[in-house]
């Protein structure tokens, strides 16, 4: 006997406000707004990110918001099945879920405006499995991840900027007790007319009581650390951490920035040949 396919959907207070009049639960029953998403999910997309053979990033257009970043994941084999089995699970939160989650805790806080925001998610069960899940988040316009930045902008005046914009903002994320978890370049967008950074990819945030855990901080600093090599210098990447170690506003601060720099360079020796091959050849929103 073939089990029912369970659905699980949220919308964000973001898209009810940008949308009223589409997603209005006083005019849109649930079962119609799960219609919507379902249709959003299958529409076909403007353009495209990312695909691999379990996630796809695209831009599709969507009724009542207008453009917007769609990434869907799917378990399509038992390798899959069984690699993903702890977060699939009915009783665990597939990364659409954790994602859209992790995204709602800054909405509306300033000094973490770091991030897109968060629209709405779907996902799909079969029995306990996760079959499909979708997650729409707000388009960043006219950006490019860092990588390419650092590859086009020769200015070292524009490169410090757009570095210390990130440094500020990644340490102002942990110093309200918020980790990434998967800090890169790929992962980080730069409007190159005001140098201003977003964070992309956040389905492996954590968030602690303030400030963030001292190790996975420094493990997100090593990670960024790591793959900057590859397109800043060693000085443009120490004057980064300088901003950032200005920036902490915890009891960490107030350490050296000498015993920062120690700590994060061995921790980036040590993950380097790990984190290396798995940085992404495009950006993934």
């Amino acid at each position: 006997m073939t089990a029912r396919m369970r659905v699980t959907w949220q919308v964000s207070e973001v898209a009810a406000h940008a949308a009223p009049g589409s997603l209005d639960r006083s005019d849109r029953s649930a079962h119609a707004t799960e219609a919507w998403l379902h249709a959003v999910a299958d529409a076909d997309p403007i353009s495209e990110y990312t695909r691999s053979r379990t996630t796809d990033t695209s831009i599709v257009e969507v009724p009542g918001l207008g453009r917007a970043v769609r990434k869907r994941w799917r378990w399509p084999g038992a390798a899959e099945r069984l690699k993903g089995i702890g977060r699939t699970t009915a009783l665990a939160l597939t990364p659409a879920e954790r994602e859209f989650r992790a995204l709602g805790r800054t909405y509306g806080d300033e000094r973490l405006a770091f991030h897109p925001l968060p629209l709405a998610f779907l996902v799909a069960r079969r029995g306990a499995l996760a079959r499909t899940a979708m997650l729409l988040l707000t388009e960043i316009p006219d950006t490019l991840d860092l990588a390419e930045f650092l590859l086009e902008e020769p200015a070292p005046q524009r490169r410090r900027q757009v570095l210390a914009d990130l440094a500020r903002r990644v340490g102002a994320m942990h110093a309200d007790g918020v980790t990434d978890g998967d800090c890169h370049p790929r992962n980080v967008l730069v409007d190159a007319a005001t140098g201003r950074t977003w964070k992309v990819d956040c389905g492996r945030q954590r968030a602690r009581p303030r400030p963030a855990d001292r190790r996975r901080a420094e493990y997100d600093l090593a990670s960024l650390d790591v793959g900057l090599a590859r397109f800043a210098s060693r000085s443009e990447r120490v004057r980064a951490l300088n901003t950032y170690v200005t920036v902490r506003a915890d009891g960490s601060a107030s350490r050296s920035w000498r015993s920062w720099s120690e700590r994060v360079t061995a921790l980036a020796a040590r993950i380097a040949p790990h984190e290396a091959p798995r940085l992404p050849a495009r950006r993934d929103q």
